[in-house]
């Protein structure tokens, strides 16, 4: 992850010059960060790789969401001008349609590590070399809002020594909660 997050933050910095040293946020906000773009660039890969990977405890749960947030950087990437990253996003929602399909409870294909941190690693990757790294946020929140009840039930549990949540990620904490397991799925897929 620190590799692939490095090798895109080299690019950025070196190959695409000064105008990629800056982070534009929607409505027409424009932060320059300069070398600091590095260990963002590093930082959002490696942390949108992980939050996928937690988000994928539920049969059909990742497949489902990443289906949306692909679909938005797939418009995302026709409208700014890069067709070649909308086909492959597009490529991307197709396969995981099919996938998510066969993953759907009771689950027959089952996405794992490598398919989970992947696509998480690519969804970041696609939305920085579009230049929407301020949308990032955006387009998968709903992954990031995993990945953060996850530090914050481990912070809880060293510095206040109990639980925040019943367990974490928070889609379990619903399902512990009396959310059936389809119900959490569908509101997470709507939500997202």
């Amino acid at each position: 992850q620190f590799i692939a997050g490095s090798i895109t933050a080299w690019w950025i910095y070196v190959k695409l010059g000064s105008a990629w040293h800056y982070i534009y946020f929607p409505l027409n906000i424009d932060i320059y960060v300069g070398w600091l773009i590095i260990p963002i660039v590093i930082l959002i890969v490696m942390f949108t790789a992980n939050a996928v990977n937690i988000a994928d405890g539920m049969d059909g749960l990742a497949g489902g969401m990443l289906i949306s947030s692909f679909s938005a950087l797939m418009l995302l990437s026709w409208i700014n001008g890069f067709g070649e990253i909308a086909i492959l996003n597009a490529t991307v929602v197709g396969a995981l349609a099919t996938y998510t399909y066969f993953n759907i409870k009771p689950a027959r294909f089952m996405m794992g590590d490598v398919g989970s941190l992947g696509l998480g690693a690519l969804f970041a990757v696609n939305t920085i070399a579009i230049g929407e790294i301020g949308s990032i946020f955006f387009l998968g929140f709903l992954f990031y809002i995993e990945a953060i009840t996850v530090l914050i039930q481990v912070l809880g549990r060293y510095i206040f020594n109990k639980k925040i949540f019943k367990m974490a990620p928070i889609h379990h904490h619903f399902e512990l909660n009396g959310w059936t397991e389809e119900k959490t799925i569908m509101r997470f897929w709507v939500i997202n």
